[in-house]
């Protein structure tokens, strides 16, 4: 699967890569020192700005908005309003989906994935004009189990020369 998955369809992003986004444009230096972010790097970043052009734009939750804010709090104090302004801004111009927890705990995968994986294959379920961006593999092949468009990002990522 490639970017095409994405093409005229807004990229529902999970957490890992939104904070990615968020860190990237505010503070580059951070991802080589976060424990989370160590694993991406500047190529990372023009891939995903380049499979992003594919989409008509960035789609959300509240829960991954949620998670993407506790995650980015832990990068340190001293970045907590830019990387909270960065975020801001990406969920300014997302479009956000909401799933009531009930329905996201009602999920079959809710126990296995938990209540954000749960509510994020919920939110893609109903919908064709959507598709899953992650780096999670459990998540992404859920997606694709449940029929759904699902691009998993270090898939792309291990297909680069340098990689």
């Amino acid at each position: 699967m490639t970017a095409a998955v994405l093409r005229r369809r807004f990229a529902l992003l999970d957490a890992n890569l939104l904070v990615f986004l968020c860190v990237r444009r505010v503070a580059p230096a951070l991802i080589e020192r976060d424990k989370r972010l160590q694993s991406f790097d500047t190529t990372d970043f023009d891939l995903l700005e380049d499979i992003l052009s594919e989409a008509r734009g960035i789609a959300s939750i509240p829960n991954v908005v949620s998670e993407t804010s506790n995650l980015a709090r832990q990068i340190g104090s001293s970045f907590h309003q830019p990387l909270a302004q960065s975020l801001q801004m990406l969920v300014d111009q997302a479009v956000e989906l909401f799933v009531e927890s009930r329905a996201a705990a009602r999920h079959p995968l809710h126990e296995r994935l938990g209540i954000t994986d749960a509510a994020t294959l919920s939110a893609l379920q109903p919908r064709n004009d959507f598709a899953l961006l992650t780096t999670d593999h459990n998540l992404h092949v859920a997606a694709l189990e449940e029929g759904s468009r699902a691009l998993n990002f270090n898939h792309v990522r291990n297909r680069r020369p340098d990689f």
